[in-house]
């Protein structure tokens, strides 16, 4: 062999030539290494177990093959523990009570080249996939924070998005995100029960999202679910009918997401006026809102009742309801709408049957306020309770209007011809049953 006078020396070049290996001859030589036999895979395996810390190795047999769990650290390092396994004469054990063994970093060819192994399923590669999983779910979370945080992308950002972003990471949400997540306080102008007034729904009557999104420098009028209600007799907090104050305060919410130290969250205050008249009723009075526990500052005539508030609703009975109600118009009214906010039927329950007591327990309120009575679109079950003999047939209803407080005679007040003279409506009627026996009830 002769040099190539353009190239150094070969004594000086050896020292830098890289290892050569056949890759496609490696493993079957290697192979020379080990007697073929199970235990010696066996043995490999308890001291891979040893060398990883275990103080416990578990076997467990079955017709076609073996588990061998122990309670080490597993593979370090995540996908780069892996290479390291797969990489001959090389061994990565964080333990210093091993250094004097030396490991070649060959004992996983023992597995891969017995004859009797024909598959070898790595229980820790979880590790890995978990390795892999955090590692890409923590850059889709960085990129997602990065660009739902970012202010110049507000128009673009909505509720839902902060929101899915406290689910990923509420921790690092509170203390990063420029925005907050407030429920807009909305209800219904006649309800038919607690929910339907509390509006509980995630969105409101028209199906769109209650939720809204606010930065820190812009906040809503933020309150409490409750209500501070200041009576002669004391104070109460209320957990139900704030909603009932909307046409006084205007558009209010609810936090739902967001950092409280950062944010001035209210109370309202109310103070009927006036002695209670049927037990719930007081005239409107004033309310305030509070963000500490003393009384707010500043208290606002009530021009736009009925308010009110309870904390206790009933499946069967309005009269169980603990209402508190200021209003400047007839109890009635309240017992015709609102009085049905504080109806809460059991779902376990048949629903008529609580809707209709419900009703009848309304019914019995109003008459204990106007006395014998009947609404308007009566039945004629409804009437035949006053007689003595319900069973009688009733054989004539005489309706009686009411024109500023006095009896009038529609014939002589009705004129077709006059315009916008309004239309005139029953006050009470007359009914006569088969008995001759009759009775008056009120309207409402």
């Amino acid at each position: 062999m002769t040099n190539n006078p353009q190239l150094p020396p070969l004594s000086e070049r050896a020292s830098t030539l890289s290892v050569l290996v056949n890759h496609d001859r490696i493993r079957s030589s290697i192979k020379r290494m080990f007697r073929n036999r199970i235990d010696e895979s066996l043995a490999e395996l308890f001291q891979n177990s040893q060398r990883s810390g275990s103080t416990a190795v578990d076997i467990t047999t079955s017709d076609d093959g073996f588990t061998v769990q122990d309670n080490g650290h597993g593979l370090l390092n995540g996908i780069d523990g892996f290479h390291t396994l797969l990489k001959l004469a090389e061994s990565h054990f964080d333990n210093e009570t091993i250094e004097d063994q030396d490991p070649m970093g060959v004992g996983i060819v023992s597995l891969l080249t017995h004859d009797q192994i024909t598959e070898v399923t790595f229980r820790r590669a979880g590790i890995i996939e978990d390795a892999a999983y955090n590692e890409l779910l923590a850059f889709i979370k960085s990129e997602i924070f990065a660009f739902i945080f970012n202010p110049k992308n507000r128009s673009r950002i909505k509720a839902a998005h902060v929101e899915a972003c406290y689910k990923l990471d509420a921790a690092y949400s509170l203390a990063n995100c420029p925005y907050i997540v407030a429920e807009s306080i909305q209800t219904s102008e006649n309800p038919n029960s607690l929910e339907d007034f509390n509006s509980t729904s995630e969105f409101d009557f028209n199906n769109r999202s209650i939720n809204e999104i606010f930065s820190y420098d812009k906040l809503p009028l933020l309150l409490n679910e409750q209500v501070s209600v200041q009576l002669a007799s004391g104070a109460t907090d209320a957990e139900h009918g704030l909603r009932s104050f909307l046409p006084e305060t205007g558009p209010a919410y609810i936090l739902r997401q967001g950092d409280e130290n950062r944010v001035s969250i209210g109370t309202l205050w109310w103070k009927p006026e006036g002695e209670p008249q049927h037990d719930w009723f007081y005239q409107p009075g004033q309310y305030g809102v509070s963000y500490d526990d003393t009384p707010p500052e500043e208290s606002l005539q009530i021009t736009k009742g009925p308010v009110f508030t309870f904390n206790d609703p009933n499946s069967y009975d309005a009269g169980e309801v603990d209402f508190i109600v200021g209003t400047a118009a007839s109890p009635i009214e309240f017992l015709h709408k609102q009085v049905w906010a504080g109806f809460s039927p059991d779902d376990e329950r048949d629903y008529d049957p609580q809707q209709e007591s419900y009703q009848n327990s309304i019914d019995d309120l109003i008459r204990s306020i106007i006395g014998n009575c009947v609404p308007r679109d009566f039945t004629l079950y409804q009437i035949s309770r006053f007689f003595k003999d319900p069973t009688a047939p009733i054989i004539s209803i005489t309706y009686r209007y009411k024109i500023g407080g006095k009896f009038v005679n529609p014939r002589r007040v009705y004129k077709p011809e006059a315009k916008h003279s309004g239309t005139l409506s029953p006050a009470e009627i007359t009914v006569k049953s088969a008995t001759g026996e009759k009775v008056r009830l009120k309207l409402y």
